[in-house]
């Protein structure tokens, strides 16, 4: 799996691969954490990517995980765990740290009664925030990318 990102990814050179309890409780839902309620994950985090189920080790992960990694730096295996991918290995770390308190966050807002949106202004102030701060690596064919999307 490993491999195979980094041969999708020229500009990965570090991938940690951890088993963070709360974001595994989102991957063992098959639940995407929604990026668009905090600002700090929106930018920093966004788009994460969702690889469907397949026994570790068997080569269809790779694929999968190849193919998800195209379009991002943050993948939740279902079932399984979680991958994050950077330039660094602190980078990588961070995002995963991230990723962790993100979804623990989220946990916390459900419980007192659910995440809010931000609005259309706001979306597009993040999505040029992200684009300045992170390039168009993922292009603009992802919706997130657009302003007021």
């Amino acid at each position: 799996m490993h491999r195979a990102i980094y041969d999708e990814r020229p500009d990965v050179h570090a991938i940690i691969h951890s088993h963070p309890p709360t974001a595994t409780g989102f991957a063992l839902a098959h639940r995407l954490p929604a990026t668009w309620v905090y600002a700090e994950a929106d930018v920093l985090l966004h788009p994460i990517a969702m690889v469907p189920y397949v026994t570790p080790g068997d080569s269809r992960l790779a694929a999968a995980a190849r193919s998800a990694a195209r379009g991002s730096d943050v993948l939740l295996l279902a079932n399984h765990g979680a991958v994050c991918v950077a330039e660094s290995l602190e980078q990588a770390y961070f995002k995963m740290e991230m990723l962790e308190a993100f979804a623990q966050i989220l946990i916390a807002a459900e419980r007192v009664g659910g995440a809010k949106q931000f609005l259309t202004p706001e979306q597009g102030e993040l999505a040029a925030l992200r684009r300045k701060l992170r390039g168009d690596r993922f292009g603009p064919s992802s919706p997130r990318n657009k302003p007021g999307s």
